[in-house]
């Protein structure tokens, strides 16, 4: 071969790594931007009755105060994501996890589950829509799904939530239709945690605040038709009704915050 044709295959060469360089460097930047600009909020459905968002950095030992269970939910992705991060309850118990992930925390986030959390098996994986959907075996029969949809991380030991997660959108989310939409927004975003119960009719919406085993509860009451007239004592109800077994109500008042109904609820933790 001559000099020539060996300078041209080395350039050949040399650009053809630029270009899967370049390429790999995009896809990147893209799905960055991507998980910069997905409104989290916009993929939760409305079937969940709780959604917990967590905005920074926390300690979630606090968090535990208000419900134990959660302990190996929030394990999943150790920590590599970007807050917020969302955890999103049924009435029948399933809870789905939900946040930010970049290109470079996805790959670590793997790596912790197939590390320190599923069992040494090889995912499955399916595809539904546009979501690629990997079912992780975990111990004692139970099985973890998860994907990385939009820029979002996602688990949750019920394969059919991570399918719900897909198919929301921004027109039947959660926070869908609800009025005081601004307020909503605020509070979601000036708490470190905060707790929305919500149903078809009224949305709750509340700091959380843990002190050793006594829990302060802050928050405002939303209701979709302003002519409800149900109290405020009656919407809380349902909410105190379903607490975890071990949280008691101390006490709670009610008030008025820019003409809405308001309340304060403290709990302590028993044992």
């Amino acid at each position: 071969m001559t000099k020539r044709a060996i300078k041209i295959v080395i350039l050949f060469v040399l650009i053809i790594t630029i270009l899967i360089g370049g390429w790999f460097m995009y896809k990147r930047l893209e799905y960055n931007k991507e998980s910069y600009t997905t409104n989290i909020y916009d993929y939760i459905s409305p079937q969940f009755s709780e959604v917990i968002n967590i905005n920074k950095e926390y300690n979630l030992s606090e968090l535990y105060t208000y419900d134990s269970t959660l302990v190996e939910l929030t394990r999943i992705p150790d920590r590599e994501i970007s807050y917020p991060l969302v955890i999103c309850k049924r009435n029948n118990g399933e809870r789905l996890l939900i946040s930010k992930a970049k290109r470079g925390e996805a790959g670590n986030i793997i790596k912790h589950i197939e590390g320190h959390i599923a069992q040494p098996f090889a995912p499955k994986s399916k595809i539904y829509r546009d979501a690629k959907i990997l079912i992780y075996t975990l111990s004692d029969n139970r099985f973890l799904a998860c994907t990385f949809h939009k820029g979002l991380f996602a688990a949750s030991g019920n394969y059919k939530l991570i399918e719900d997660l897909v198919g929301t959108t921004a027109d039947n989310s959660f926070f869908t239709d609800r009025e005081n939409t601004e307020i909503i927004e605020k509070k979601l975003a000036s708490a470190p945690v905060s707790i929305a119960v919500g149903n078809e009719k009224n949305l709750l919406i509340m700091d959380y605040k843990a002190d050793n085993d006594t829990i302060s509860l802050n928050g405002i009451i939303l209701k979709k038709n302003s002519s409800d007239s149900l109290t405020t004592e009656k919407v809380l109800t349902p909410y105190f009704n379903k607490l975890p077994d071990n949280l008691c109500i101390d006490r709670y008042d009610i008030s008025d915050e820019n003409n809405l109904p308001a309340f304060r609820v403290i709990l302590n933790k028993m044992y």
